[in-house]
């Protein structure tokens, strides 16, 4: 069995000939004008911004919602699962490590049980390295 060939860089001629190709197939409408790259920084602050307007009760079949939307989301190419979906199934996963720790505190000292934030960090510290 052979080994594939290394491709060779492209040279300047060549990437100004494929930019020239691109743009003629964006001016006839064969391929979508290019994206701005996002602003991660202002859109993590405006998705901040709607969590503090957010209904405690009323608006949690929204965020469910879409949740399940996100998590469902491949990475375009149809094989395995976008950035985005892993980042929602990490807010799902994190969500059910604090209630457990929760729930084994209450089980352990009653109604009044309280966790430091070294006993949350510890049952958190894994799902944030995924």
């Amino acid at each position: 069995m052979s080994t594939p060939k290394k491709r060779k860089p492209m040279s300047a001629r060549e990437k100004k000939e494929r930019a020239e190709i691109r743009a003629l197939l964006r001016d006839k409408g064969l391929l979508p004008p290019p994206k701005k790259p996002l602003n991660r920084k202002r859109f993590c602050e405006e998705a901040e911004a709607i969590l503090d307007q957010i209904d405690s009760f009323g608006d949690v079949h929204y965020l469910l919602w879409a949740l399940g939307e996100m998590l469902g989301h491949t990475g375009g190419t149809g094989r395995g699962r976008s950035l985005e979906a892993v980042g929602a199934a990490k807010v799902l996963k994190l969500a059910r490590a604090r209630k457990d720790l929760e729930a084994s505190k209450k089980a352990a000292c009653g109604d009044k049980a309280t966790y430091t934030l070294g006993e949350l960090l510890a049952v958190t510290k894994d799902i944030y390295r995924m």
